[in-house]
């Protein structure tokens, strides 16, 4: 991120410096938020470990953690859910 933005990685955590939130944190974010739009938009039928590996998280059980304490479901009821 840091590259591609053109600062230093001090930077790039300085800029997130109280905004209550880590550079790892966000990114995590975006990536659940991704994931999340393709399960129920974008890519319905592919599995769930096909889009976690697409976006970079390569447990499922990882994803299916941190994806309820974000959203407060897990990936597998939040497609079953209708829309």
């Amino acid at each position: 991120m840091a590259e591609a933005h053109h600062v230093s990685l001090r930077q790039l955590h300085r800029l997130f410096t109280g905004t209550g939130t880590t550079c790892s944190q966000y990114i995590l974010r975006r990536r659940l938020e991704r994931i999340r739009e393709d399960i129920l938009r974008y890519d319905p039928d592919a599995s769930l470990t096909t889009i976690a590996l697409r976006w970079g998280i390569d447990d499922p059980s990882y994803l299916s953690k941190v994806f309820r304490r974000h959203f407060g479901t897990s990936p597998r009821e939040a497609r079953r859910r209708p829309a």
